[in-house]
């Protein structure tokens, strides 16, 4: 049974590190996408400009919203992953 823990446990943790890596990335797009949207609108600040704009700002934040939600599930599972983590400690010696 040990070995089969051990084997379910990497898989979690590979799991998790594909996650971070799939919000890492996302994160980064969306950097890149706010920032292409704040040379922009520094260029153009008027009424025309920001409408012009106005379709890619609902879409930074619906993906802004997409990342928040995949960070709280990942916080959820890295606290379960962290009391797996925990359990599987070889306990303290007692005095």
């Amino acid at each position: 049974t040990g070995t089969k823990r051990l084997a379910e446990f990497r898989e979690q943790v590979g799991e998790t590190s594909a996650r971070i890596d799939e919000l890492v990335g996302a994160a980064t797009k969306l950097e890149l996408r706010l920032s292409d949207l704040r040379t922009y609108l520094s260029n153009d600040l008027t009424a025309d400009g920001i409408k012009a704009v106005s379709g890619r700002i609902e879409d930074v934040t619906e993906d802004g919203r997409k990342i928040a939600v995949g960070l709280g599930e990942l916080s959820k599972a890295s606290g379960q992953l962290a009391e797996r983590m925990r359990a599987a400690r070889k306990p303290a010696p007692q005095k």
